[in-house]
């Protein structure tokens, strides 16, 4: 497995949930609303069908109930502040 497909394995929702949240503090330009767009892609492409994300742990890949709970509460926090951000200023729509 290559180096940069090792990264993107690590990649957990919570960071990407607090990436977002920095990114709806920025001033608009199309390369920040496409940032928004895909972080937004893969907060719903990680939801789990019971409304849950998977626990964002050190080293990734664990588990853990506290977490799960943590990260499951920042990433709707970050769907809900980017959604209504793209939904008014984006040539970029969410599918």
């Amino acid at each position: 497995m290559s180096p940069a497909a090792i990264a993107l394995l690590a990649i957990e929702a919570f960071d990407i949930a607090l990436a977002l949240l920095a990114l709806s503090k920025t001033p608009d330009s199309k390369p920040i609303l496409h940032m928004i767009k895909r972080g937004l892609e893969f907060l719903i492409s990680r939801q789990h069908p019971r409304g849950d994300w998977d626990a964002s742990t050190r080293p990734p890949g664990g588990d853990s109930y506290a977490q799960r709970i943590s990260t499951s509460a920042w990433a709707p926090l970050a769907l809900m502040e980017t959604s209504r951000i793209l939904s008014k200023r984006s040539p970029f729509p969410l599918r």
